[in-house]
């Protein structure tokens, strides 16, 4: 994904109780003239620089490990505990929690591939 396409939009989104509620325009922005043109409003929000090998962007955000975790996220990085395996309660809730194509290929993925 490129710079120029990870603005995120403001909008709504439900949250777990079913109400609407705003989401904030944090970014990322390929550049801070572009991401003060849509400021956030929000009490200990700043805009941060982040920089990595192949990009710079600019966002909104807490903290400056708030604004990593949010740009790697926009463009596809996770992280996963290394020190604990996940148990079959924690799969069931995250495979619960996808869609059901996804679910569906998912399963058509690893379904035959069971270790003795």
């Amino acid at each position: 994904m490129s710079t120029n396409e990870a603005v995120v939009e403001a909008g709504s989104a439900a949250t777990n109780d079913g109400e609407a509620k705003e989401q904030v325009q944090w970014g990322p922005y390929p550049s801070a003239e572009q991401a003060r043109r849509h400021p956030v409003d929000r009490k200990g929000w700043q805009l941060f620089q982040v920089t990595g090998p192949d990009a710079t962007v600019f966002c909104y955000a807490t903290t400056v490990g708030d604004a990593i975790q949010k740009v790697a996220r926009q463009f596809g990085w996770s992280a996963t505990s290394a020190g604990k395996p996940v148990n079959k309660d924690k799969l069931t809730s995250m495979l619960a929690a996808l869609p059901d194509a996804e679910r569906a290929e998912l399963l058509a993925q690893f379904g035959g591939k069971r270790k003795k």
